[in-house]
Parts: structure tokens; C-alpha cells; sequence
């Protein structure tokens, strides 16, 4: 439209993707035929993974006026993902991350591999991360943006951890769809532009080439439990497949009482900020939000909200 019109869009499209077994049309947003049609900054394709993330994306994308379109890949099963929260601190004085870090690493040093993935995918991993007790061995890195790529931002995460980390690129989707070919095509050059004397060399780890996803929750489960744990060792391996739970969720601290979900942010929208009179923060805007329980339900709705 830009180039044929000199019109510009700012159109935001949540798409359905995950691969959960509820068959092609809700498994896949074709992410692969978005990524061939970025260039020049024409459009950004996300992948959040919390509901701050989200958040944040969303009101930059609004307030910087980019006026590009942004597409979002929103699987359904992050609505009731316990670890995927996100505290009122995280909206009143986070920002928009385009790569996200390892928060449970505490000494980088004693790193040897990179996991690098984006949305739901990051909890999945930290799960069978924490099973194979490899907490402090594993570094789990977050694309939250695909594209523009996030090289400054993942430069400066990878320039923290040793160079001689192995590092994998792990996606959802199989190997001839997905983000894999986009990334192994063009990621490492741009990190090398903020991050020079490093190579970025990423071994995939995706689901064999297939045409569509099952309408199987079971065997899609069974698949993906045993992929979320081979970037690990084979010890995890063999625990993958004795285990019995295809959707345990390792409890964080990010979910005590009074953290934001991504059901709540997606049902209420500014509910979750109700007791704050206003934001706080970069790209901050003064709002007064007013909300109601429903007795009957016990539901939060907001009434209203002045800018």
C-alpha cells in the first residue's frame, strides 16, 4: 500500500498459533509466509510471551507511531499458563523488550548451551529445563520480536554468556515452517553488527517437515513433550519419555496472588491496572480506570477509562 498508494497501516492482527492440537487452522498463522514478506521495515512480526510483553508491545506500536502493520502470534494455551504472568510493576514500569533474557540464571559463566525460541515455547523449555535440574547450565533466551530482528537487543544478551556456548534455535513448528529458515538466513549477520568478533552458529531443533498439524491433542503433546526436552541431555530425554504429565508447569514466583494473566489482560484490558490511578514509565499516558465485579460470575469488566 505504501509503495502503490503512499498509504501506510497500522493494522494489528492477533492470529491463532500453537501447536496444541486444535488442528491447522488454529495451530498455524503461516508464520514462515509473513517473514518472506518483511523488508525494509515494512511490517513487524511478534511473538510475546508474557502479558506485560504484550502489553507494552501494543502501546509502542500505538504511541511511536510506526504506522507499519504488526502481526501477533497468540496461542490460546497462554490464556491459563500459570508461569505466563506478568506483576502491575511489570506494566506501570516495564517496557517493550524485543529479546528477553534468562532471569534464573545467576552466574553466566557456568552457561554451555542457548536455547533460543519465542512465545509460549520459552515455558515449556524452562519447564524441562527445571525436570533435567539444568537450571543454571541452560540459558533460555526469547525472541519476542521476529521481525524487525532484535540483533542489538540479543547481541547484548548473548555478549553476557561464554562464547563457546552452543546455541539452538528451538521453534514449535516444523522444520520447513516456522521461523527457523528466516532466522538461520539473516540473524547471524546482523548479530555480528553489534556484537563483532562473534559467530552465531545455531543448530535448529523443530518437528519434522509436515504439511499441517493433527487435530490430536494427545500424540501433539506426546511430540512436542519429547522435543521440548532434546535441547537438553539425554538424561532429559529419557525422563520425557517416562513422564506421564504432557502440560506440568514449573510454579514461579511470578505467580502470587495479585499477578496479571494473559486471560485477565485479554478479557478486562485495563482491569489489571485498577487500583493505580495512573501508568508510569517510558511512553507513559495519565488514565483514570474504573471497574466492576460481577457477583454472578466473578468476573472484573471495566466501565470505563479516560485519557
Amino acid at each position: 500500500a505504501n509503495a502503490k498508494w503512499t498509504q501506510k497501516s497500522g493494522v494489528v492482527l492477533l492470529l491463532p498459533h500453537g501447536y496444541e492440537g486444535q488442528g491447522p487452522d488454529h495451530s498455524s498463522a503461516r508464520i514462515e509466509r509473513w517473514l518472506q514478506l518483511c523488508s525494509e521495515g515494512a511490517l513487524a512480526v511478534c511473538q510475546p510471551s508474557t502479558p506485560a510483553s504484550y502489553f507494552h508491545l501494543l502501546r509502542t506500536h500505538a504511541y511511536v507511531n510506526w504506522h507499519r502493520p504488526v502481526v501477533i502470534a497468540t496461542p490460546k494455551s497462554m490464556l491459563r499458563n500459570k508461569q505466563a504472568v506478568s506483576q502491575p510493576s511489570d506494566f506501570t514500569q516495564g517496557r517493550w523488550q524485543p529479546a528477553m533474557g534468562d532471569p534464573t540464571i545467576t552466574d553466566p559463566s557456568k552457561v554451555d548451551r542457548i536455547l533460543i525460541c519465542s512465545g509460549k515455547l520459552r515455558w515449556d523449555l524452562m519447564t524441562a529445563q527445571h525436570e533435567a535440574a539444568l537450571d543454571d547450565k541452560v540459558a533460555i533466551l526469547s525472541l519476542e520480536r521476529l521481525y524487525p530482528l532484535p540483533a542489538k537487543e540479543l547481541a547484548a544478551l548473548l555478549g553476557e554468556l561464554p562464547k563457546t556456548a552452543q546455541v539452538r534455535y528451538v521453534q514449535d513448528e516444523p522444520e520447513n515452517q516456522g521461523a527457523w529458515w528466516f532466522m538461520a538466513q539473516h540473524l547471524p549477520e546482523a548479530v555480528a553488527a553489534f556484537l563483532p568478533g562473534y559467530e552465531l552458529r545455531m543448530t535448529p531443533v523443530t518437528r519434522p517437515a509436515a504439511s499441517a498439524n493433527t487435530g490430536s491433542a494427545g500424540s501433539t503433546f506426546s511430540a512436542l513433550r519429547a522435543k521440548w526436552y532434546s535441547p537438553f541431555t539425554r538424561e532429559a530425554s529419557i525422563l520425557a519419555r517416562g513422564s506421564t504429565s504432557c502440560r506440568s508447569r514449573l510454579p514461579t514466583p511470578s505467580t502470587r496472588k495479585g499477578s496479571v494473566t494473559w486471560l485477565m489482560l485479554a478479557a478486562t484490558g485495563l482491569s489489571a491496572m485498577k487500583r493505580r490511578k495512573s501508568w508510569v514509565g517510558p511512553l507513559a499516558v495519565p488514565r483514570t480506570v474504573s471497574t466492576s465485579l460481577d457477583s454472578k460470575s466473578g468476573s472484573t469488566a471495566v466501565t470505563s477509562a479516560s485519557v
